[in-house]
C-alpha cells in the first residue's frame, strides 16, 4: 500500500511535467553539440586549458599568465586529463551545467513562491533561445549561472531555518562563482542588502569591513577596463538586450518583481536580494565598463523569468488544478512570443546566433581547406593564431587585431607575440614577401579581421591574390577567407 502510494506521487502531474521539461531541455543542448564550428572566445578557453595542463599554471605560449575567470578552465584541463580533449568532451560540460540549471530552477521557483510557479521557471530556463545556446558554447557563463541560482537556492535554505551550514554552503557557492566570472562579486554587496534587510547588523558589519578591502582590491585589478568617465550602455542592455531578445517576459518581470516586493513580506528580503544583484550589474557595465557586449549580462535572464513566471501564474488565476494554470500560464506566454525576438526554442537546431560582435565564421570549412592546401614551405598568417593551433597543430605569424574596437593592437602582448599563442606578430608588408621569397604565403581573415587588422595588409591581401581566394559563410553571416599570395619568384 504504501508504496503503491509512493509511485502515484512519483507519477503525479508535478513530476511529469518537469521531468519533461528536463528531458526535452537536455536534448535540446545536446543535440549535434559538436558539429558547429568553434569560435574565437572558445579558441580564448582552450588556450587556458591547453596552458594549464602544461604548466599546471595559466601561463600561456606567449609567456603572460591569466590572472582571473579560471574556475572554468581548470576543470576543462582536469576533465582533459581524464577523458582527453575534443570540441564534444568540452562542450558536454557546458552542457551539463545547463541542464543542471532546470531543477534547481524548480527548486527555486518553488519555495519562494509555489510548485506552479517553479515549473513556469524551469519552463523558461529550458527553452530560452539564450539558456540553449550559451550551453552549447566552450565558455564560463552557463557554469556561472549554474553557481549563481545555487547561491540563491542556499540563501533561500538559510532564510528558512538560519542555519550557519547553509550560510556556509551560500558563501562556497559565491566563491566559486567569483571564481568562474569576476563579475559575480555583485552577489556580496547584494548579500549586505539582504542582511540589513533582516536586521542582522552584526553580520552587516563584517560584510562592509570586507567590501571596503575588496574594493581597494579591485580597483587596481580592474584599473584597465574600468572607466571613471561614465559611458551609457543603459539603452543598448535594456532594449537592445532584454526588450528586442526577451519581448513580453522583460516588462512582465518588471511588473511582476513590483508586486512581489509590496506583497510579499517573509521573501521580501530575499527579493532585495536578487533585484539588488540586477541592478548592480546593469549598472556597472551600463556605465563603468567600457566594452558593451550583451553576454556580460546573460546571468541576470533567471531574475527576468522568475518575476515573469510568477506573474503569469497570478495572472492565470487562482484554482484547484494547478498543473492546468501552469499550462494555460505557458501557453499565453507562447502565444505572445510571437511579438518578440529569439526567446523560447522548441525545435532543435546544430548552430546557434549569438550576439553582434561575437564573430563565428566557419572556422571549420576554412580550416579543413588550409591542410589540404599548406605544404612545409609555407606560411600562414592569421589573426587568431591559437585558433591555427587547435585545427592545424601549426604555429603561425599573427596579424594584429582590436578585439573590442576600442584600441588597435589587443592581441599582441608587449613582446610583440600574440598574447594567447606566442605567434610572432608581422605588422608590415617587407615582412610578407620575406615570407614569400620561400613559399606560398596564405591571409586568413574573417569579417571582423577585415575592418579590424592592419589595412594595409588586407588591402595587399586582395590586391595580390583576387583570383587565388576562397570564402567560407556561416549561418551567422559572418565570412572568412583565405587569402593566397603566391611565392615571389627570384
Amino acid at each position: 500500500m504504501i508504496l503503491l502510494k509512493r509511485i502515484k506521487q512519483t507519477l503525479s502531474g508535478e513530476i511529469l511535467l518537469l521531468s519533461s521539461i528536463i528531458i526535452w531541455g537536455a536534448f535540446l543542448r545536446l543535440y549535434y553539440l559538436g558539429a558547429d564550428s568553434l569560435w574565437i572566445d572558445e579558441g580564448f578557453t582552450i588556450a587556458q586549458v591547453d596552458a594549464i595542463g602544461k604548466n599546471f599554471l595559466p601561463l600561456l605560449d606567449s609567456g603572460e599568465y591569466v590572472t582571473r575567470d579560471l574556475l572554468f578552465p581548470y576543470l576543462l584541463a582536469i576533465i582533459k586529463y581524464l577523458t582527453g580533449a575534443s570540441i564534444e568532451t568540452y562542450r558536454l560540460v557546458s552542457a551539463t551545467f545547463g541542464i543542471l540549471c532546470i531543477p534547481l530552477a524548480y527548486n527555486i521557483g518553488k519555495k519562494v513562491f509555489q510548485k506552479n510557479v517553479g515549473l513556469i521557471f524551469a519552463f523558461f530556463i529550458s527553452f530560452s533561445y539564450w539558456q540553449i545556446a550559451w550551453s552549447r558554447q566552450i565558455r564560463a557563463y552557463i557554469m556561472l549561472e549554474f553557481l549563481v541560482l545555487l547561491a540563491i537556492f542556499f540563501l533561500i535554505k538559510y532564510h528558512q531555518t538560519q542555519k550557519r551550514k547553509f550560510l556556509s554552503f551560500l558563501l562556497i557557492s559565491i566563491g566559486l562563482a567569483i571564481a568562474t566570472k569576476i563579475s559575480a562579486v555583485f552577489l556580496l554587496p547584494a548579500l549586505l542588502i539582504y542582511f540589513l534587510a533582516q536586521k542582522n547588523y552584526k553580520i552587516s558589519a563584517i560584510f562592509t569591513f570586507v567590501f571596503i578591502i575588496l574594493g581597494f582590491l579591485g580597483y587596481f585589478y580592474f584599473k584597465h577596463s574600468f572607466s571613471i568617465s561614465l559611458n551609457n550602455y543603459l539603452t543598448y542592455y535594456l532594449i537592445g538586450y532584454f526588450w528586442l531578445n526577451l519581448g513580453l517576459l522583460f516588462p512582465l518581470s518588471i511588473v511582476g518583481a513590483y508586486w512581489t516586493i509590496y506583497r510579499d513580506r517573509y521573501w521580501r528580503s530575499v527579493h532585495l536580494f536578487l533585484l539588488s544583484f540586477f541592478f548592480l550589474n546593469v549598472s556597472f557595465f551600463s556605465f563603468f565598463y567600457y566594452v558593451n557586449q550583451k553576454r556580460y549580462l546573460f546571468i541576470l535572464l533567471p531574475i527576468i523569468f522568475l518575476y515573469a513566471g510568477s506573474l503569469l501564474y497570478y495572472l492565470a488565476g487562482k484554482k484547484k488544478n494547478h498543473i492546468l494554470i501552469t499550462v494555460f500560464s505557458i501557453s499565453l506566454f507562447a502565444l505572445v512570443d510571437v511579438f518578440s525576438f529569439k526567446t523560447l526554442q522548441i525545435i532543435p537546431q546544430k548552430q546557434f546566433i549569438l550576439e553582434d560582435y561575437t564573430p563565428q565564421p566557419d572556422f571549420q570549412s576554412a580550416y579543413k581547406f588550409l591542410q589540404e592546401s599548406l605544404k612545409p614551405e609555407d606560411s600562414l598568417i592569421s589573426p587568431y593564431p591559437y585558433m591555427d593551433k587547435i585545427y592545424l597543430n601549426h604555429l603561425s605569424y599573427a596579424l594584429a587585431i582590436s578585439y573590442t574596437g576600442k584600441e588597435g593592437n589587443e592581441s599582441i602582448a608587449e613582446n610583440r607575440q600574440e598574447y594567447y599563442s606566442g605567434a610572432v606578430e608581422i605588422s608590415s608588408i617587407g615582412r610578407i614577401d620575406s615570407l614569400r621569397a620561400n613559399g606560398d604565403v596564405y591571409v586568413l581573415l574573417d569579417t571582423m579581421a577585415e575592418s579590424r587588422a592592419n589595412q594595409k595588409i588586407v588591402q595587399y591581401a586582395r590586391e595580390y591574390s583576387p583570383s587565388q581566394t576562397i570564402s567560407f559563410s556561416a549561418l551567422s553571416g559572418d565570412v572568412i577567407t583565405v587569402y593566397r599570395l603566391p611565392r615571389l619568384e627570384e
